[in-house]
């Protein structure tokens, strides 16, 4: 008897701490942070939430080395157990952040479970008999007939925005002479290009198609080994002075079934905002913009509109929805206001029918950034000029860390720079005036234009360049996809395979061309000389 008791009191308290994961606080209730939780338990429970598991469980991924990864989970990738369970998951092996985002999109919450308890049996042998027909089916499924290639290939794909959403002009606004200012024109703070002053220490406006040795001084300090710390400090257009910039974030999020409020920003919304802005800065050294992370609204109790209902609802919360709630509630908060809501590549399941989960983008700008028309002084402050992120791309848990190259500071810096006139370098293909910078070259966009294997291909080399493994750089001459603009024969000219404003991988963008700071600095003084005015650094 005594034996019977004392196992239904370890699952009761089994039980009870899977289901403790929530704390009350004035009416909602928040996920316990990961360190006041039994992780070993609460991940291999299927008692627990589907979700809440897959967020513990992509918590303990994210802050576990990729080798300890690998070894507790290579028992499933031993010959014996590919002989009797027909998979080959040694691509996850490599790449074990993809764990929780590919097999939620495959609904296989079951071989979620297996992989959580190989987790933790510290590299114990996993015996095939003891994995349940349910896994074993998810598994077979998952790995075995295909489907692990296609979302290897795909995955270069999410987050890339059909043309109409990225909100496209026709004729990309442009850089103008520079006549004298009219008494109106200073009136109405709308300032022509202004003139570019003569000597050392000014930007270019206009230079040559970079070739692919300038693109590698670009971003050399990328490389550890290179012994260069410090990106190139470009000049300043004449009347430019470098900005640190206020940004406000906006957390959107739901109530699942149970009232727990989720996304669980509680465990780490400042530090995670503040990690970013940091990312960020990184990649505008130099360029005279700097960014300040100014607030970070998460919490529904202090802000009602940041709760979006139910999971639907904050999965089909995009841009009418943002802005409609900007407008409504007057909460912009900052010059930049950065709004995160769903998740179309992590540990919350996605619905076709769920606009985020349809759009699949990681990020947008509702600030047209080739249309003149849109720009006029004083809209930087409408409540529909604002910055979106998907979650995943804010969760240090998913994309924002230094594990996942930055890819939510990439992403995020990608959208301010629309924010501030950049286009893509790809806009216009290889037929002018493309992106309106000159030193970009023309190249198609390499979700279309480029050979299939090319993205990955270039993927590599950037983990390799980033690492200081000193890859052959020969091996970017191939990325050509536009014939010169001068219609020369320079091989060296290629496509811009580093561009922050590109659609690479995020491993492989990281910076800006001098034209493009240029592009920044008169964009700022032309649209937003408010935010010119008031955040220019003393």
């Amino acid at each position: 008897m005594a034996p019977f008791l004392a196992a239904v009191l370890a699952l009761c308290l089994i039980f009870s701490r899977a289901h403790a994961v929530s704390s009350q606080a004035q009416g909602v209730k928040f996920l316990a942070p990961p360190s006041q939780v039994n992780l070993k338990q609460l991940i291999s429970n299927p008692r627990v939430d589907g979700t809440v598991r897959r967020l513990y469980l992509q918590h303990v991924i994210a802050t576990t080395s990729k080798n300890r990864l690998r070894t507790l989970l290579l028992p499933l990738a031993t010959p014996d157990m590919r002989k009797r369970m027909q998979v080959d998951v040694n691509y996850l092996l490599d790449h074990p952040d993809e764990i929780v985002p590919y097999f939620t999109s495959r609904d296989a919450d079951e071989a979620l479970i297996l992989l959580a308890s190989m987790l933790n049996s510290e590299g114990a042998h996993v015996d095939a008999r003891q994995i349940t027909p349910a896994q074993q089916k998810q598994l077979q499924s998952a790995v075995n007939n295909g489907e692990l290639s296609k979302w290897v290939a795909n995955k270069y794909r999410n987050g890339r925005v059909e043309q109409e959403s990225q909100l496209k002009a026709a004729k990309p606004a442009q850089m103008p002479p520079a006549p004298a200012l009219t008494a109106d024109q200073l009136k109405n703070y709308m300032p022509p290009y202004p003139k570019i002053a003569s000597g050392r220490g000014t930007v270019r406006v206009s230079s040559a198609p970079q070739t692919l040795d300038q693109m590698l001084a670009m971003v050399r300090h990328f490389n550890p080994k290179s012994g260069v710390k410090q990106p190139k400090v470009y000049g300043r257009l004449n009347g430019f002075k470098p900005m640190s910039i206020p940004i406000v974030f906006h957390l959107l999020g739901y109530q699942d079934k149970g009232g727990t409020y989720l996304p669980p920003y509680n465990w780490w919304a400042v530090s995670a905002a503040q990690h970013m802005v940091t990312e960020i800065n990184k990649f505008y050294r130099g360029t005279g913009f700097q960014f300040v992370a100014k607030e970070v609204r998460w919490d529904p109790r202090k802000y009602a509109y940041l709760n979006r209902g139910d999971l639907l609802s904050w999965q089909n919360c995009g841009q009418d929805c943002w802005e409609a709630l900007s407008s409504r509630y007057n909460v912009q908060g900052g010059p930049i206001n950065i709004w995160v809501a769903g998740s179309f590549e992590g540990a919350f399941k996605c619905t076709p029918v769920a606009t985020l989960c349809r759009l699949g983008a990681n990020g947008l700008t509702t600030v047209n950034p080739g249309a003149s028309e849109d720009w006029k002084p004083g809209f930087e402050y409408l409540p529909t000029q604002l910055v979106y992120i998907n979650y995943d791309r804010f969760s240090p848990d998913a994309l924002n860390r230094p594990g996942a190259w930055e890819g939510g500071a990439v992403v995020a810096a990608h959208e301010i720079g629309h924010y501030f006139g950049l286009l893509h370098t790809f806009e216009g293909g290889c037929s002018p005036p493309d992106d309106a910078v000159a030193d970009t070259p023309p190249n198609l966009d390499p979700d279309s234009g480029w050979r299939p294997d090319w993205l990955m291909e270039l993927t590599q080399w950037c983990k390799d360049f980033r690492t200081g493994n000193n890859p052959n750089p020969s091996k970017l001459l191939k990325f050509k996809s536009c014939p010169n603009p001068d219609g020369g024969d320079n091989d060296r000219v290629i496509d811009n395979v580093f561009n922050m404003m590109s659609y690479l991988d995020d491993v492989c963008r990281m910076g800006f061309t001098e034209n493009q700071v240029a592009r920044l600095q008169w964009a700022a003084l032309t649209f937003r000389p408010g935010m010119q005015k008031k955040y220019a650094k003393s």
